[in-house]
C-alpha cells in the first residue's frame, strides 16, 4: 500500500499507530526528551482501529478512566461513556494541546521492519527507508479476528465476525447464534435480538463478570477504587457471594438485574470477579430478559452446514440462518520479523519489552485489564518506555526480564485459569498498575496523604482508580494539577462494592494481615 513520500531519516524512537496508545507514547517521549521521534499511521487522522470500528461503537470504560493522567475532560462529564466520534475528538484534543500534530505522519503504511546488524531498525514504509534506535508498536490489538475451527464447516449459514459488524440490519427477522460474551458481543446481542427472529449466545466458559455501565447518575466504574479492588485477589470468591446476592435483592424489582446475579453465579472461577474479565454491559441481560435471548454452551459440532449446532451440554439448535463471531483477535504485528509476528504478552518484561532485545522494542496497549481501562494501562506503560528510551531508567538484564515475565505469568494462570491461558494478555488491573507505577517510581504516598490532605485521600481511595493519581509524586508529577483533576472526580457513593470491601479489610486487620493490605496495596 502506498502512502505520500517520506525521506530518508534517522529517528532515536518510531512510533507506529495513532491510536490512543501511539499518541500517549509518542507525547511520553516528546516530554522526555527523546528525539527525533515521529508517529507513522496508514489512516487519515487520530484514532487508530476506533476510528473504523461499528456504528454503535462506544467505550466500555468511563471519561474518568478513559481521559488520560493530565487532559480532563470537561467538568461534570465524567460519567460519561464516549461515542466513536467523541473518543476521537478527544484523542485529536490531546495531540493538539501536547504539541503533538507536527509529529505525525498519516497516509504512511510500514511494509516491513527489519533489525539493523549495528541495532535498531529499518522500516520499509513504501518504497522510503526509515531507521530508527527504538520501534515502539502501538498498533491495536484488534487487527487480525480470530474464528473457531468449526466455523469453516458452516458453509450453508451467513457467518461473520464481529470485526465486520456494522449494525443489525442484515439480522432482521433470522435466527442468529452469536458466538462470545465480552463487551462487544454483549452490546451487539441486543442489538441484534431487537430485531432477529430469535437469537442465541454460545459461551465456552460461561460469561464474564456482568456489570452495568451506570448505577443513578454515576458510572459504575466510580467503585473500580483502591477500598475494593486493591484487596488480594485470592478474597474474590467470598466477596463475589456477596455482590450476587445484592443484584438478587436488587432483582426482585428488575428482571435485567435478576438476570445479572444468574449470569454471575455462572462464573467459573474460585476467584469470581477477580478470576475473569469484566462484561461492562447489560446487553446480555437485557437481550435474555426483554428479547428471549439464550444463553448456550460451545458449540461441539456442525451439522448442515451450519443450519443446526449442537452445543456441549447437549442442546441442539436448528433453524440457524446466521452465525457472529465474536470471538476476539490474534495479537500479531504482521511487519515486525517472523519471529516477533506473534505476540505473547506474557513473554515480555511487565507485557511491553522483549527480554532479548531490551529497549530496542516496545509493544504499547497488548495487556487487557480485566475492570479499569486500557487507556490508564497504556498510559503508564508509556511512562515508563520514554524513561528507559530516555536513559532515566535502565532495563533489567535478559536473564532477570525472563524470569519475572515467567513468575508474572504463573501468578496470573493461577488467578484466571483456562481463561487467561486463551486471552494472554490479561491482567489483573489494579495489581498491574501498581507494579507499573512502582518501576516507574510514582506511586501514590497513601499514609501521606491520609495525615496531610484527607479529603484528596478519599478521592484517591475511593474515588476511580485511573491514570491521575499516579501524577501526585515521582517522575512525571504535577502535583498541583493532578489534584485539582482528582478533587474534580466523583467519590463512590457507600455501596455494596465499598462494604464489601470494608469487611474485607476488617477481616484482615482481625487475621492480623500485614499493613500494606490494610492500606489497599498489593505489593
Amino acid at each position: 500500500m502506498m502512502g505520500r513520500a517520506v525521506q530518508d531519516e534517522h529517528f532515536k524512537a518510531i512510533v507506529v499507530g495513532a491510536g490512543p496508545g501511539g499518541i500517549v507514547a509518542l507525547k511520553e517521549l516528546a516530554e522526555a526528551g527523546v528525539g527525533p521521534v515521529v508517529c507513522l499511521d496508514q489512516g487519515d487522522g487520530v484514532g487508530g482501529l476506533f476510528r473504523g470500528g461499528y456504528d454503535g461503537l462506544f467505550l466500555t470504560s468511563s471519561a474518568a478512566f478513559s481521559m488520560f493522567s493530565d487532559f480532563p475532560p470537561p467538568d461534570g462529564s465524567h460519567s460519561a461513556f464516549w461515542t466513536k466520534a467523541e473518543a476521537t475528538d478527544y484523542w485529536d484534543g490531546y495531540a493538539t494541546r501536547f504539541g503533538l500534530h507536527p509529529l505525525i505522519r498519516f497516509g504512511v503504511t510500514v511494509g516491513a521492519a527489519e533489525l539493523r546488524p549495528q541495532g535498531g531498525w529499518r522500516l520499509d514504509c513504501g518504497g522510503q527507508t526509515l531507521t530508527c534506535d527504538h520501534l515502539v508498536v502501538a498498533t491495536g490489538n484488534n487487527v487480525y479476528p480470530h474464528a473457531p475451527d468449526w466455523a469453516a464447516t458452516a458453509n450453508q449459514v451467513e457467518v461473520m465476525h464481529s470485526a465486520d459488524y456494522r449494525d443489525a440490519t442484515r439480522f432482521r427477522d433470522r435466527s442468529v447464534v452469536i458466538v462470545g460474551g465480552g463487551e462487544s458481543a454483549s452490546d451487539m446481542t441486543l442489538e441484534i435480538a431487537q430485531v432477529a427472529n430469535r437469537t442465541w449466545v454460545s459461551l465456552r466458559r460461561g460469561p464474564g463478570w456482568v456489570v452495568p455501565r451506570m448505577r443513578g447518575d454515576l458510572a459504575a466504574d466510580i467503585s473500580t477504587h483502591r477500598g475494593f479492588w486493591c484487596l488480594p485477589y485470592t478474597c474474590g470468591g467470598r466477596v463475589s457471594a456477596e455482590l450476587i446476592a445484592a443484584d438478587e435483592w436488587r432483582g426482585r424489582h428488575s428482571p435485567v438485574l435478576a438476570e445479572v446475579a444468574r449470569l454471575n453465579a455462572k462464573v467459573a472461577s474460585p476467584y469470581g470477579i477477580r478470576g475473569i474479565f469484566g462484561t461492562k454491559s447489560l446487553g446480555l441481560p437485557t437481550a435474555i430478559a426483554q428479547h428471549g435471548t439464550e444463553v448456550v454452551g460451545a458449540v461441539t459440532e456442525v451439522l448442515e452446514g451450519g443450519r443446526t449446532l449442537l452445543t456441549s451440554e447437549g442442546r441442539r439448535i436448528e433453524g440457524v440462518d446466521a452465525i457472529l463471531l465474536a470471538t476476539g483477535f490474534r495479537s500479531r504485528v504482521a511487519f515486525l520479523p517472523e519471529p516477533l509476528r506473534t505476540v505473547d504478552p506474557r513473554r515480555m518484561y511487565k507485557n511491553v519489552f522483549h527480554p532479548e532485545l531490551g529497549a530496542a522494542l516496545v509493544m504499547i496497549g497488548f495487556a487487557r485489564p480485566t475492570f479499569g481501562s486500557q487507556f490508564p494501562v497504556m498510559e503508564l506503560q508509556a511512562r515508563f518506555a520514554a524513561r528507559v528510551i530516555s536513559g532515566a531508567r535502565a532495563l533489567p538484564s535478559t536473564a532477570r526480564m525472563t524470569e519475572v515475565a515467567a513468575k508474572d505469568s504463573a501468578t496470573l494462570t493461577e488467578q484466571f485459569g483456562p481463561t487467561g491461558e486463551r486471552v494472554r494478555g490479561l491482567v489483573d488491573y489494579p495489581h498491574y498498575m501498581e507494579a507499573m507505577a512502582r518501576l516507574i517510581g510514582c506511586r501514590p504516598r497513601l499514609w501521606r496523604l491520609a495525615l496531610t490532605d484527607p479529603r484528596l485521600w478519599l478521592h484517591v481511595v475511593y474515588g476511580p482508580m485511573q491514570a491521575t493519581q499516579y501524577r501526585l509524586y515521582g517522575p512525571g508529577a504535577k502535583p498541583a494539577e493532578a489534584r485539582s483533576i482528582l478533587m474534580a472526580m466523583p467519590v463512590s457513593p457507600f455501596n455494596h462494592i465499598v462494604k464489601a470491601g470494608l469487611r474485607e479489610t476488617i477481616r484482615d486487620i482481625v487475621r492480623l494481615g500485614p499493613l500494606w493490605r490494610r492500606l489497599g496495596q498489593r505489593s
